[in-house]
């Protein structure tokens, strides 16, 4: 009577088998591997604007301040709110910020950006802060012809367009909020972007996988991915 069973030969075999498929499979998972690990950053970056939007109309257009004169004359005053996303030229990350217009002047300045509203003695600090975003990078690659989520035709390198710089702003503990140097997206309480034109934002490894975020000044936001050729929506 014959016995079934595997010889060490077939054993052998299979084995050389399995290595080989894995061994052929291994490159190209590795870059789906690779190009997803940027894509969640550029979802996390787009999820984080779309928040930030939300978070400036919930909050409204006007915080309610009421104070009493000498002659103990109740007085109300509305400030202005929005809300700051800010890219950190320092850490290569960025922090989302409410601003409340403490002394009335229309112009964003240290001492109004405490996230509870109520600024005297209170520590300046963002809503949320991302350090950094590796292995992404703001950044766009040179092959990139095409503005952000559009088939128009761009002009320049720069990673991020459109998107004004910050004001100096220094916090309760000394340090900087931000500064003229990092890139400020501003929300208002209709969720609109108040820049002059269209943001572009380009996230990049900095070798091969691209992605691109356009806010219009209405506040749509787009996030795409760039093929080789042209831009893929993907939200």
């Amino acid at each position: 009577m014959r016995q079934q069973g595997v010889t060490l030969i077939e054993l052998l075999v299979v084995i050389g088998i399995i290595m080989a498929l894995l061994a052929l499979s291994a490159p190209p998972f590795m870059s789906w591997l690779a190009r997803q690990r940027i894509e969640d950053k550029a979802v996390q970056i787009y999820t984080d604007l779309k928040w930030a939007q939300q978070e400036a109309v919930r909050q409204g257009e006007y915080g309610v301040e009421e104070t009493v004169d000498a002659m103990n004359r109740r007085i109300t005053t509305l400030l202005k709110r929005k809300v700051y996303f800010v890219f950190d030229s320092a850490t290569g990350g960025y922090k989302i910020l409410r601003w409340q217009d403490e002394d009335a002047n229309g112009v964003a300045g240290s001492g109004e950006f405490a996230p509870d509203f109520d600024n005297d003695g209170s520590t300046d600090a963002p809503m949320k802060e991302i350090d950094d975003i590796s292995p992404a990078s703001i950044g766009i690659l040179s092959s990139i012809d095409k503005v952000a989520c559009s088939n128009n035709n761009k002009s320049g390198n720069a990673a991020i367009v459109n998107v004004s710089k910050c004001p100096d702003i220094v916090g309760d503990g000394g340090a900087n909020l931000m500064t003229s140097n990092d890139s400020c997206i501003v929300f208002n309480s209709k969720g609109f972007y108040e820049g002059a034109d269209n943001a572009s934002i380009y996230i990049t490894d900095g070798s091969r996988y691209a992605y691109g975020i356009s806010i219009n000044v209405t506040g749509i936001i787009k996030l795409c991915r760039w093929n080789g050729s042209q831009w893929v929506r993907l939200r």
